[in-house]
């Protein structure tokens, strides 16, 4: 039968541990109990760092991302707004209302050809014999043929070394 046990709370009574909380008696088990402790530690770490770390990405990744999807918004904006701003129609009114038009007295100059040389200083103080003769008919091509001759002939007269597509052979 169990006895009644009889617990005095003086301070000058000292209380056994209890077996769980006691310290190993040896200093072999006391050791052993320290590295288990620092192994369960190592193991709890290294599984919860790099847990860590995951979430800390996919909360970077999905700042990230609502970023882009708000760059991507300014960049739609701005491409309606380019389309609203370069509509033709618009263009030609503000270009109109500007007193900008078609020419009304069209003059075309035409230049001659610089002499070949083999430098580019050597070309850039040559100076033209004749003077730039003024046509007032214009030749039978179209505007974009005379634009690219005048772009070829002006490469030709500035680097003749260069050749016809300015370096790009």
């Amino acid at each position: 039968m169990l006895q009644p046990t009889v617990v005095d709370h003086s301070p000058a009574q000292k209380l056994p541990l209890p077996r769980q909380l006691a310290l190993p008696a040896s200093s072999n088990q006391l050791l052993l109990v320290i590295f288990v402790i620092i192994v369960l530690t190592s193991i709890l770490i290294l599984y919860v760092l790099p847990n860590s770390q995951i979430s800390e990405a996919r909360a970077q990744i999905q700042t990230l991302k609502a970023e882009r999807a708000a760059l991507d918004r300014q960049i739609a904006e701005i491409d309606r707004q380019i389309a609203v701003e370069t509509d033709l129609q618009k263009l030609k009114a503000r270009a109109a209302a500007l007193g900008m038009g078609p020419p009304k007295n069209a003059m075309f100059v035409a230049f001659p050809a610089a002499p070949k040389s083999t430098s580019r200083a050597a070309a850039t103080t040559i100076r033209p014999e004749t003077p730039p003769v003024a046509t007032s008919q214009p030749a039978k091509i179209s505007w974009n043929q005379r634009l690219d001759q005048a772009i070829t002939d002006l490469r030709a007269w500035i680097a003749p070394d260069l050749g016809p597509a300015g370096g790009q052979r």
